[in-house]
């Protein structure tokens, strides 16, 4: 009996070994899961924060809502004033090409009446010419 106590004694030593064996396996294993999960995690948030990093230097160069909305409406106001502007200086054009278009027709009336002139002169000076040439034979 005495030998069986031991054999029974042996196989729980062994058993316990084996047990104490795959605890610090299983330990040794947990450490380095979590050594790996730390420095995952390092990475991660060294990620994170060259992320922070370069959303804060991009949001940097944004312009405000109420910049933006400021300068928007002043270039809407100088639009509209150039619009304004044009449509004055449409309006001007207009009424320049119709006085040109009005001097235009005085200009070809106004030559004409000197083609008139002209032909009036030439039939006048020919009367008084012809009336000369007559005078000059009469009188000789």
């Amino acid at each position: 009996m005495n030998e069986e106590i031991n054999s029974l004694k042996e196989l729980l030593i062994n058993k316990i070994c084996a047990l104490e064996k795959l605890t610090n396996e299983q330990f040794e294993a947990l450490e380095t899961a979590r050594d790996l999960q730390a420095q995952e995690y390092a990475r991660r948030l060294d990620l994170l924060n060259h992320e922070a990093d370069r959303l804060r230097s991009m949001q940097a160069t944004y312009l405000p809502r109420e910049v933006y909305e400021s300068q928007h409406d002043e270039l809407a106001d100088k639009v509209d004033n150039l619009q304004s502007f044009k449509d004055g200086l449409t309006t001007q054009l207009i009424e320049i090409k119709s006085i040109a278009n009005s001097h235009e027709d005085m200009d070809k009336r106004i030559s004409a009446n000197h083609t008139m002139i002209n032909i009036l002169w030439f039939i006048v000076i020919t009367i008084l010419l012809g009336v000369i040439v007559s005078f000059i034979t009469h009188i000789l």
